[in-house]
């Protein structure tokens, strides 16, 4: 079912959005008005170059000179707005002083357990893979015995229901700004999908089948892995932390169960705050260590 829906989104993706830029400004902060701007400033040179006059060069300039200017106030004003949306949204403003950059960082050559540096691009990811599953720390099962964490038939959840507006609320808060996952569906895609009544009700079903079957599609399991430079040599793979990109539509199965379970923790809490002490003050349940 995933698959079927996760192949149409993609033929929607490539039929509407577009591959290649052609605007020759790609800088960020070019909007409609300056690149009418510049068609006008180059038909007043192709004007100068047909019949260069006085005239003509004059006009050419002047129309170059607005360009300028206007280019330095649309260019003000997106590091204006990526500044002043910096704790909301950070990503605008890292991309654009990437873009500054005149040596692009890569992972490049890391350094083997043998001593020796890797040759190709496989090499290093799988030192990376390495390097990422040595500091992997495995949490013990206590201060409860093992057995205590056994499924039981009363532990499992079977009347989580997940209703299309549950869905449709969830598809509107979410980041455009944030990068796809393996199934390279983007998700300004899927948040403009959310107006249609048809998809919210498919995936709908999707997400319901999930709970009810206690499964999920293969690609929810899966993610992109990015390595990130944090200090010290850049040829030892520790000097590099981990981030996953997984898919957008896994977070909204996530959401409607801590719904779920939200009342149940706030019971829990209840309990702890005010039924324990009483309990404890009644001497029925024994003091903490830290009240002795």
């Amino acid at each position: 079912m995933w698959d079927e829906l996760c192949n149409k989104m993609r033929l929607v993706s490539d039929d509407i959005v577009p591959t290649e830029n052609s605007l020759k400004l790609k800088q960020p902060w070019v909007n409609s008005s300056l690149k009418r701007c510049r068609k006008k400033t180059d038909k007043c040179w192709s004007s100068f170059d047909c019949n260069p006059t006085v005239e003509n060069l004059n006009v050419a300039l002047n129309q170059q000179e607005k360009f300028e200017d206007m280019s330095f106030k649309c260019k003000i004003e997106f590091e204006k707005r990526i500044t002043k949306h910096l704790k909301t949204n950070c990503k605008p403003f890292y991309a654009y002083l990437r873009g500054k950059r005149v040596v692009k960082d890569s992972v490049s050559s890391l350094e083997k357990p043998d001593g020796s540096l890797t040759k190709n691009n496989i090499e290093t990811a799988e030192v990376l893979a390495d390097a990422f599953a040595s500091v992997f720390v495995k949490e013990p099962y206590g201060p409860l015995n093992e057995e205590c964490y056994d499924i039981s038939e009363d532990s499992v959840i079977d009347d989580l229901e997940i209703t299309s507006d549950d869905v449709l609320d969830e598809f509107k808060k979410i980041n455009i700004s944030k990068s796809p996952g393996p199934d390279e569906i983007h998700p300004k895609l899927l948040k403009g999908l959310a107006s249609n009544k048809d998809f919210i009700d498919s995936v709908t079903k999707l997400f319901q089948a999930c709970a009810n079957s206690g499964e999920m599609p293969s690609q929810w399991k899966t993610a992109n892995v990015t390595s990130i430079y944090k200090k010290g040599s850049r040829k030892c793979a520790l000097n590099y932390r981990p981030v996953s990109l997984t898919s957008i539509d896994l977070d909204m199965p996530d959401k409607s169960t801590h719904r779920y379970l939200r009342p149940m923790k706030s019971l829990t809490a209840f309990h702890n705050t005010i039924i324990r002490p009483v309990l404890v003050i009644l001497g029925f349940c024994p003091r903490p260590a830290s009240s002795i």
